[in-house]
């Protein structure tokens, strides 16, 4: 099954549009959930974060062009990938988990318990 899984989002991956648009998306995205999220949102600079959060999906995205004939490759690169992962991959930035974790323990929880 996710050698199956692993083949779709290989072959989706391969359409230019669809990946500039989730490329564009995460970006903006991430940026605003950190903006939005950080315990100390207002020392954040909004270009500084925008630029980390370039770089991270850049990272992401590269390394998943570079094993893209080897779908049996991908989630272990994803895995490898992971915040939780140690060692951490670089591409994470302390700004990210510090939103994340802030996120975490107020919204989500909140969610969860509606």
């Amino acid at each position: 099954m996710r050698l199956t899984e692993a083949k779709t989002f290989m072959e989706a991956f391969q359409n230019k549009a669809a990946k500039d648009l989730v490329s564009r998306m995460m970006k903006h995205n991430y940026a605003g959930a950190i903006l939005e999220h950080h315990p100390d949102k207002e020392s954040l600079i909004p270009s500084s974060i925008m630029e980390k959060c370039n770089r991270l999906v850049d990272s992401a995205f590269q390394k998943i062009e570079v094993i893209q004939n080897k779908k049996g490759n991908l989630f272990p690169l994803l895995y490898s990938m992971s915040r939780k992962n140690s060692p951490r991959d670089p591409l994470w930035f302390d700004e990210f988990d510090e939103a994340y974790e802030q996120y975490k323990h107020t919204q989500k929880l909140y969610i969860r318990l509606k």
